[in-house]
């Protein structure tokens, strides 16, 4: 499939930004870190996203500090091995206070 002149994977379509599928990991934050997205792209076979629940101020002013991100995955078993191997970024209280 070719998207802006450029080929690209059907999978990519299929995973990323604003993809909620039927398991989805609170982040504990209003964004998204970076590794969590490689680490998806490394071990994941399964469709896997990410989504926010946003506030109204994110719609009228941009501001993001109320609103609530989440990874979501396909898999069971992804979304399990994801929370393993993240949750203490995740849950550290003092990720994203700097």
């Amino acid at each position: 499939m070719q998207l802006a002149g450029k080929d690209i994977k059907t999978e990519t379509l299929e995973n990323g930004y604003d993809k909620k599928f039927k398991y989805s990991i609170p982040l504990n934050s209003d964004g998204v870190v970076e590794d969590y997205i490689h680490w998806c792209e490394t071990n994941c076979k399964g469709r896997w996203g990410w989504w926010f629940e946003t506030t109204e101020r994110w719609n009228t002013h941009w501001d993001s500090s109320g609103n609530k991100a989440y990874m979501s995955f396909g898999s069971k078993k992804e979304a399990t091995a994801f929370w393993i191997a993240n949750c203490k970024l995740i849950y550290d209280s003092d990720y994203g206070k700097n």
